[in-house]
C-alpha cells in the first residue's frame, strides 16, 4: 500500500531533477522590426518626431498627415521628460489595429522610467509591409493619470474659490459704499 502512493512521488520528483529549471523566456522581436523600434526610439528620445514620420508605410501616411503624427507623439513625450531606461515587456500580434486596414501589426510593449514619470509603458505597433519588412504604424504612452488629474482639481477648485471671494469682496464693497452713501444724504433724500 505504500509503494502505490510513493511511485507518483517519486516520479514526480525524478521528472523535475532531469527537466532542470523553467526558465521564462524574453520577448523577442524579428531583428528588423528590432532595429526599426531602436531607430523609432533614437528619434523620439531626441525630439526628431516629424522625421520619425519617415519610418511609416506609404499606406500610414495617405491616411495621417506628417504634423498629425508629430504632434501625436509629441503630445505624450514632451511631458514625460528624458528617458531613464526601457525594457521589452511583452510582443503581441494582431490583425487590425484601431482604423488602419487590416494586416499583419505587431506591437512591441516596454516597461519605460522617464525623468518625471517614472511607471510608464509604451507600445509602438509595427504593420508587415510587401516586401516583407516593416513600417511604423503607432505609437502611445500610457502612464498613471491620477497625479496630474488631481493637480488640475486641485487648481480648479482654487480657482472658483478665488473667484467667489473676489465676487464676495465686490459684492461687500459695493454693499458698504451703497450703505454709506445712504447715510450722507440729508433726511428729506431719506424718506
Amino acid at each position: 500500500m505504500i509503494n502505490r502512493h510513493i511511485t507518483p512521488v517519486l516520479v514526480c520528483l525524478i521528472l523535475l531533477t532531469f527537466s532542470g529549471p523553467v526558465v521564462a523566456q524574453e520577448p523577442t522581436l524579428p531583428q528588423e522590426a528590432e532595429d526599426l523600434i531602436q531607430t523609432f526610439f533614437l528619434m523620439s528620445d531626441e525630439a526628431k518626431y516629424e522625421e520619425t514620420y519617415g519610418l511609416a508605410p506609404s499606406i500610414l501616411q495617405k491616411i495621417k498627415t506628417r504634423s498629425f503624427w508629430a504632434n501625436m507623439i509629441r503630445s505624450d513625450r514632451d511631458r514625460m521628460g528624458e528617458i531613464e531606461s526601457r525594457k521589452l515587456i511583452r510582443v503581441e500580434r494582431a490583425e487590425s489595429f484601431l482604423d488602419l486596414p487590416e494586416g499583419q501589426y505587431l506591437k512591441a510593449v516596454f516597461k519605460t522610467k522617464f525623468s518625471k514619470q517614472t511607471e510608464a509603458e509604451e507600445t509602438v505597433v509595427l504593420v508587415k509591409i510587401k516586401d516583407g519588412g516593416y513600417g511604423l504604424a503607432g505609437y502611445e504612452i500610457e502612464y498613471n493619470r491620477w497625479p496630474e488629474a488631481i493637480r488640475i482639481i486641485v487648481n480648479g477648485l482654487l480657482a472658483v474659490i478665488f473667484i467667489m471671494v473676489l465676487l464676495a469682496t465686490i459684492t461687500w464693497v459695493i454693499g458698504r459704499v451703497i450703505q454709506r452713501m445712504e447715510n450722507n444724504k440729508p433726511d428729506k433724500e431719506k424718506g
